[in-house]
């Protein structure tokens, strides 16, 4: 059985899980993680705001649906997991399609739309699809900033 996570940080972005939610029927193995400030309550028990065992859930999926979160994603790619980015776009700046747009462009994984309902397909074709292994780039400055810190 394929495990799946739905995770939005912790910022609100109900949006999201409604629409997967409401459209990933053949699934059944989906955790959702939601803000603290989430209004959404859902159709299923297994949703829940960020828990300190959250790295279980993580480790555990097949298949990762996020928010477009630097700290998330460069995590889950870290880890090799199937993700599926989506732009949280009511978000006043635009940082999180920078970075879908980087995923994208780079064959990390999918780009998803929070307004689809698409779900299902999207994670049909992670499951199959051959991406782009990443490596994490350390920041070219951290011992500089290190010894100055010191």
């Amino acid at each position: 059985m394929t495990q799946i996570l739905i995770t939005v940080g912790t910022t609100s972005f109900d949006l999201l899980v409604e629409q997967v939610e409401s459209s990933i029927g053949k699934y059944t193995d989906v955790i959702y993680q939601v803000s603290h400030q989430s209004k959404y309550i859902g159709k299923e028990s297994n949703i829940f705001p960020y828990l300190d065992c959250f790295e279980d859930y993580v480790n555990k999926a097949d298949v990762i649906v996020t928010h477009a979160g630097a700290g998330s994603v460069y995590d889950f790619l870290e880890k090799k997991k199937r993700i599926i980015v989506v732009p949280n776009l009511e978000r006043y700046d635009k940082h999180q399609k920078e970075l879908a747009n980087y995923i994208d462009k780079n064959n990390f994984g999918l780009v998803g739309c929070a307004y689809s309902s698409n779900f299902e397909n999207l994670i049909d074709r992670v499951l199959v699809s051959d991406f782009n292994p990443y490596s994490k780039v350390d920041f070219f400055f951290a011992d500089g900033l290190y010894k100055m810190l010191d």
